[in-house]
């Protein structure tokens, strides 16, 4: 007899269990399909930052490389990434200090910019050589002195470097 109930109280049993184990596979494949959704989002994001990466023209053209350059000069350039910020970075070579300038720079709707900018001190820095790059993101940038590289923002687009010489 014992028997008979356990047969029961299985067959009773059986339906809930089905839908236990259903409701856990519907839920496990859920999970798992949030996580690939998650893993994808995270890629095109990348893919979009990777797309303005490689469209980026980001260019200086003035002054021209191995040019010389006055106390404060005037830099000047062009950039197709709009709806960034885009800000200079002048590096003092032989100090090896790295100075983002005040910005966002103003980029015009042809997509040129302008803007004074300092090398070094009044009465100092004869013959020393800068390197001068732009560089866009999406983010805000505070002037002053760059300590780290990696303290930039990770989705900055840079420009390649001019080499330019202060006047005497």
């Amino acid at each position: 007899m014992s028997e008979a109930k356990t047969d029961v109280s299985d067959k009773l049993t059986e339906p809930f269990h089905r839908s236990l184990l259903f409701w856990t596979i519907v839920g496990t494949l859920g999970t798992w399909v949030g996580v690939l959704v998650v893993i994808a989002g995270a890629f095109v994001i990348n893919d979009s930052v990777q797309d303005a990466y490689n469209k980026a023209s980001l260019t200086i053209l003035i002054p021209p490389t191995n040019s010389t350059v006055s106390e404060r000069s005037i830099l000047s350039g062009h950039s197709n990434l709009r709806g960034f910020n885009h800000f200079i970075i002048v590096t003092d070579v032989p100090e090896g200090k790295h100075y983002v300038q005040d910005g966002p720079l103003p980029l015009g709707a042809n997509g040129l910019w302008s803007q004074t900018v300092p090398f070094g001190e009044a009465g100092k820095n004869c013959g020393v050589q800068f390197l001068v790059m732009v560089f866009a993101t999406h983010k805000q940038v505070a002037a002053g002195v760059i300590d780290n590289w990696a303290n930039l923002p990770r989705d900055a687009i840079f420009s390649p470097s001019v080499a330019v010489t202060r006047a005497c």
